[in-house]
């Protein structure tokens, strides 16, 4: 017959027996916790890691070309701050009108060779005969190419035809120019000429406005895509109910005051 001691010991062992059944090993159980917790916070952390899309800056539309290619929407501008950055920015400030439309030039380019057009993109700029009347900023020839940005095509495999063109400055937010409208720009010369543009000497502007038109009274309405309109202050232009000229002139004059002396 088993003592009362004897008896109390095996039911101790029984015991220890149906934890280790339930739990067969709690260290193994531990690390594979651990391990799937590592594997999550890994995976999190590779994902904050990642660049977060572009935002603001192109919008692709569904239209297609003939060769294949899309055309793309430019909604990102380098805009002025004020009209006295705008004079310090251009080279050339010109009072005139256009005269005619000119060729269409690509101004995006190779990567790795700047004298070659991009096979990537096509950005036209479409160029403006301007007549100068009258220069208040620098000086140069009477007749200007004046290069303005009126679309994008992309991915353009198989060449870009008259009809990729027509469909992309229909869909881009540029403000066509008014031959019957005298104008005011505000241009720079462009840094290279390069070996598929059939002139040498072409004008931009450098930053959103770059272009006021005048009216009869004197005073600019500024031209601009509307997303760069939105994006100017409201103070752009010091006074818009007085004569513009008067204005530029004076910012003009107060530029080349601060300018030291040779």
């Amino acid at each position: 017959m088993l003592t009362r001691d004897v008896l109390n010991v095996l039911i101790a062992l029984a015991i220890v027996l149906l934890i280790s059944c339930d739990h067969p090993d709690s260290t193994s159980q531990s690390g594979t916790t651990t391990n799937a917790t590592a594997s999550t916070r890994s995976a999190g952390s590779e994902a904050t890691v990642q660049p977060p899309p572009p935002t603001g800056t192109t919008k692709s539309t569904s239209v297609s070309t003939s060769t294949q290619s899309s055309v793309v929407v430019i909604t990102n501008y380098v805009t002025s701050q004020s009209l006295k950055e705008t004079v310090t920015q251009s080279e050339i400030i010109v009072l005139g009108n256009v005269i005619g439309t000119g060729e269409v030039i690509n101004t995006s380019r190779d990567t790795q060779d700047h004298t070659k057009p991009s096979r990537d993109s096509f950005h036209i700029a479409q160029v403006y005969h301007f007549q100068v009347q009258r220069y208040l900023k620098g000086s140069g020839p009477l007749v200007l190419n004046v290069a303005q940005a009126e679309g994008v095509i992309q991915s353009p495999q198989n060449g870009v035809t008259q009809a990729d063109i027509d469909r992309a400055k229909a869909t881009d937010d540029h403000v066509p120019f008014n031959t019957g409208t005298t104008y005011l720009l505000f241009l720079r010369r462009f840094p290279s000429s390069y070996p598929d543009y059939p002139n040498k000497d072409y004008y931009a502007g450098p930053s959103e406005p770059w272009r006021i038109a005048l009216s009869a009274d004197g005073k600019g309405v500024i031209e601009a895509p509307q997303e760069a309109l939105l994006a100017l202050r409201s103070d752009f232009i010091p006074d818009p109910d007085m004569p513009l000229l008067p204005q530029i002139e004076q910012v003009i004059r107060a530029e080349q005051a601060a300018k030291p002396a040779p």
